[in-house]
């Protein structure tokens, strides 16, 4: 019985090996996402956007920059989206576009240490000293003669601790993570829907990160990771 062997011509024998190689070696391509300084939701919102992205190919490179920085940074180009802005903000720039599902829902409640406290509107907090995020929107929703004492995100806990004000208002997930006792004022809560943005040079996956990020919430997979308590158990 004679065998008959096939010899491939040398080119395309390379060129056959190079293809197979470039395959194996692949890496996943990567996105570069900017976010905001001190946001109390920034890590919640990039575990979402990380796992969302890797469905589709993508690595996340994720660094973060006082917000109006940031964001005109992502306009200009130098970054291929923003990780969360509210509408407002994303309305005002013209190289960006919003995925249209709201990747996080805020809601913004006051905490006190003091048990006997109680307030049921803001202007029941007249004479109280008042903690509350610098820059944030929802400072301009706050009676203007509050006894405001703005700062970072990463202070506001320490104030309430150590006495230097008697209520704090933060975001329910950011209060979560609060190692001490504390009590919710049942002063009327403050939402927002937050979304992320992309580059216009992006907007081919618009549609393919929008179906992704609606599926994750219909499964549940979305408030798994904001709450930090996904596991592959959550995905099957």
């Amino acid at each position: 019985m004679t065998r008959t062997f096939r010899v491939w011509p040398t080119g395309l024998l390379l060129a056959a090996t190079l293809v197979f190689l470039s395959a194996v070696g692949a890496k996943a391509q990567t996105l570069s996402f900017s976010g905001i300084d001190g946001s109390q939701n920034h890590e919640a919102v990039s575990r979402v956007l990380r796992a969302a992205y890797a469905e589709l190919g993508y690595e996340l490179d994720i660094t973060t920059a006082p917000a109006r920085r940031s964001i005109e940074m992502v306009n200009a180009g130098q970054f291929d989206g923003e990780v969360q802005r509210i509408t407002a903000v994303g309305d005002s720039f013209e190289n960006i576009q919003r995925v249209p599902v709201p990747i996080l829902e805020t809601r913004w409640k006051a905490y006190t240490l003091d048990p006997d406290l109680k307030a049921t509107k803001w202007s029941d907090l007249m004479g109280r000293t008042v903690g509350a995020v610098a820059g944030t929107w929802y400072v301009r929703k706050l009676p203007s003669d509050l006894d405001l004492h703005l700062t970072t995100p990463q202070n506001l806990a320490q104030m309430l601790v150590h006495g230097r004000v008697d209520v704090i208002i933060v975001s329910t997930l950011a209060a979560q993570d609060f190692e001490f006792e504390h009590y919710p004022l049942e002063t009327p809560e403050l939402s927002l829907e937050l979304y992320h943005y992309l580059h216009k040079r992006h907007q081919d996956l618009l549609p393919e990160i929008t179906a992704v990020l609606s599926r994750m919430k219909d499964e549940g997979a979305f408030a798994a990771l904001l709450a930090g308590t996904f596991t592959s158990k959550d995905n099957n």
